[in-house]
């Protein structure tokens, strides 16, 4: 059984509401209204107006081309879907003409779960 203070993520939603690739993922996410991106718990760009800004595709589609394919199918057949937060960024500055841009990404249960 879910936890109450589990929030589900953009990607699966989107797949529930019928986005069947990664640009139509990053497309419901971007359309989310304010209400569904709080409950997602995306974060808060503007504190004094309540403001949520959605991951961007890139985030989204870096974030689900990087997980262990088996992991990806155990999560989607496991009762509790939504006990995962992630995150990720690119590292200002680190790309140079011989490397490429260096990623780091976060994954963690949310609190109380």
């Amino acid at each position: 059984m879910r936890s109450q203070s589990a929030t589900p993520s953009p990607a699966l939603c989107a797949e529930r509401a019928g986005a069947r690739s990664l640009t139509a993922i990053g497309q419901w996410a971007a359309n989310a209204p304010q209400h569904t991106l709080a409950q997602l718990g995306a974060r808060t760009t503007c504190p004094a107006l309540g403001i949520r800004r959605p991951p961007s595709s890139a985030t989204i589609r870096r974030v689900l081309t990087g997980l262990d394919p088996g992991a990806l199918t155990w999560m989607a057949s496991a009762q509790d879907l939504a006990v995962l937060v992630v995150d990720g960024k690119c590292v200002r500055g680190s790309r140079t003409r011989r490397d490429k841009t260096v990623h780091l990404l976060a994954a963690m249960p949310p609190p109380g779960v």
